[in-house]
């Protein structure tokens, strides 16, 4: 797909390989508001470095995934973090955006990790469950987003970089994420003109316990 050619960045973690199926098997996917990349990690464990800056800790806005074995099945299971401790922005605006931007998160999933669905087309038809986290009734949801083949293309060759084997290098990552002022002033300008998000109205900063 054009859109994911050449935006997507992907890294196999070590241990982990593009064709041998393990379970549980994690993906973590964050994004640059500023660049448009996707940095998709794919390994036994959630690539907590990938997420830990300042930056990120306080969006919370990357996307989980799990393909994990549920009674005797398996699921792939999705995780948003939508309210809760310290994150930019309300929960309803958070949760529009989450939704908003799922599709293209979970295209991302299955591109990047395309030649495992290639190598075991049977997991293309694993049902896809979202998970909205939040401290808000509202907004706490589990929903039924199809089968994992319901976001799979056929696509033109991939040119990212993959890196086979080995822990992401987390510097280049960073690098996209704002680092001062003026690089947040940058940030929030595009996001609003993204969300046509009129003058004068306030997104705030929720924290919870």
């Amino acid at each position: 797909m054009q859109r994911l050619n050449p935006r997507l960045r992907v890294t196999y973690l070590t241990g982990t390989t593009p064709d041998d199926l393990v379970v549980p098997r994690l993906c973590t996917l964050p994004h640059s508001d500023i660049t448009g990349a996707l940095f998709l990690s794919i390994g036994d464990q959630f690539n907590t470095r990938q997420i830990s800056g300042l930056y990120t800790r306080s969006m919370r806005d990357e996307v989980l995934g799990e393909l994990a074995s549920d009674q005797e099945m398996l699921l792939f299971k999705v995780y948003c973090h939508v309210s809760g401790g310290f994150v930019l922005g309300t929960a309803r605006w958070r949760y529009s955006i989450f939704r908003y931007e799922l599709l293209l998160a979970l295209e991302a999933i299955r591109y990047g990790d395309r030649t495992l669905f290639e190598q075991n087309p049977e997991l293309d038809q694993t049902p896809v469950h979202v998970y909205f986290q939040s401290n808000d009734k509202r907004f706490k949801k589990s929903e039924h987003w199809g089968v994992i083949a319901d976001y799979g293309h056929q696509y033109p060759a991939y040119s990212g970089g993959v890196k086979a084997g080995s822990s992401l290098n987390c510097l280049e990552t960073i690098q996209q994420y704002p680092q001062s002022p003026s690089d947040f002033w940058q940030y929030f300008s595009q996001l609003f003109r993204r969300l046509r998000i009129p003058r004068g109205i306030s997104v705030g900063i929720e924290f919870t316990p």
